[in-house]
């Protein structure tokens, strides 16, 4: 790849890991897991090089993973206080799929519920999420348990669940996507700010709040919304069995009630997370009175924890929801416009 190649692979923009890969970027596309192959052996491979005893299993249980808040890249967090319209409860990625592995790999547990209580968020920190929810549904049953909401990437990260269950007034549905950035030209001059921006790339400055977007902007944000769009409805349409086209129609932002949903196919059953655990125990074979446990994120490798008391905690959380990146996000959570 020459120099000329690289600078007009990005002045038209890259949108997608794929055309990363394709214009040479990158030299493959895979989530964590897939990092791994049948030559990597797990550490219990040499366990029979080391003296330890091991404690027998214990009886079988359902794990519960719980998601609250914002979904945002890196770890879960809390505000001192709210922020407006994004609440003061983030629920990070990273924290969410250190839980779900937990879950996964634990051989007590026999089925996993997954209580998801949010309006959406960072359109990649959900799709990570979702990667963990899938791969352990094929290991072992997952319910999801819908909240108050489950709508946009609150909806995105379960739809790969065995089986999806909400209340009826729960608001759902919300595929979606949407990026904003603030805009401070009139700020700026009104207040006599000048600022300057030095760069090199046609897009290296887009999310600059100086201005808006011009229209060659306008249309590599709209290739990008279009194809976290198409792989939103691919998620929905494989999770619960329909049509590309199907989701397409239900979906465009659309927002519904649990009762809604169950009658579109988006959810199974109507219930609560105590009826969510009842239908986990029946779908692993457990005993009505199995025991429950909550999981919580092992610590081990986790990033820093950024201190909620300092300013740059609150940019850590609003920097991905406010720099031009895609989100998925319920109107009624965030509105641009």
């Amino acid at each position: 790849t020459t120099a000329s190649e690289v600078g007009r692979s990005i002045d038209r923009g890259i949108v997608s890991a794929a055309e990363a890969q394709g214009v040479g970027m990158v030299d493959r596309v895979q989530y964590e897991d897939e990092h791994l192959t049948k030559e990597h052996k797990p550490f219990s491979v040499g366990g029979r090089f080391l003296h330890t005893r091991t404690a027998p299993p214990a009886s079988k249980r359902v794990a519960v993973v719980s998601l609250e808040g914002t979904i945002i890249p890196g770890r879960s967090r809390r505000s001192p206080l709210p922020i407006p319209l994004l609440g003061e409860t983030y629920a990070g990625s990273e924290t969410l799929v250190r839980a779900l592995r937990a879950a996964r790999k634990d051989q007590s547990t026999a089925a996993v519920v997954f209580h998801v209580d949010s309006g959406g968020g960072s359109a990649l920190a959900s799709d990570l999420i979702w990667r963990e929810v899938e791969l352990t549904a094929r290991r072992k049953p997952v319910v999801a348990v819908m909240g108050e909401y489950a709508a946009s990437g609150g909806y995105y990260v379960l739809t790969h669940a065995t089986r999806i269950v909400a209340a009826p007034t729960t608001l759902t549905g919300s595929i979606g996507v949407v990026m904003l950035k603030p805009v401070l030209e009139e700020f700026n001059e009104r207040y006599g700010f000048r600022p300057e921006t030095l760069k090199r790339g046609r897009f290296a400055d887009i999310v600059s709040s100086a201005r808006g977007w011009d229209e060659g902007e306008l249309d590599l944000l709209s290739r990008n919304n279009r194809h976290i769009y198409d792989l939103f409805v691919t998620r929905v349409a494989q999770g619960r069995q329909l049509t590309p086209e199907r989701v397409d129609e239900i979906g465009r932002g659309r927002v519904w009630t649990g009762a809604a949903a169950l009658e579109l196919g988006l959810v199974d059953a109507l219930g609560d997370v105590q009826s969510g655990v009842a239908l986990a125990k029946e779908l692993a074979g457990l005993d009505a009175h199995a025991p429950v446990w909550n999981v919580s994120a092992p610590q081990k490798l986790m990033l820093p924890e950024v201190d909620a008391d300092e300013p740059r905690a609150w940019l850590s959380v609003l920097a991905p929801l406010l720099d031009g990146r895609p989100l998925l996000m319920h109107p009624s959570v965030l509105r641009i416009g």
